[in-house]
């Protein structure tokens, strides 16, 4: 998938109640100077969630490549 540049975009982890123990907004992302992460946001269904204060940190690990 390739994204257009100057916009926002939102990386949601798709949540289960009682679900996924593995991972909570405290993972670390590291984003080169062409990109930042500013909030941690899950979703239930249709709807998500931001988390406020969790610049820098998302729900699961990403692997982001830039050509």
């Amino acid at each position: 998938m390739v994204l257009n540049a100057n916009a926002a975009y939102f990386i949601v982890s798709d949540e289960t109640a009682g679900g996924d123990h593995w991972y909570d907004w405290d993972t670390r992302v590291q984003t080169p100077p062409v990109g930042v992460v500013t909030r941690a946001v899950y979703g239930l269904g249709s709807s998500f969630t931001v988390v406020q204060s969790s610049s820098g940190r998302s729900y699961v690990p990403l692997n982001f490549q830039f050509q």
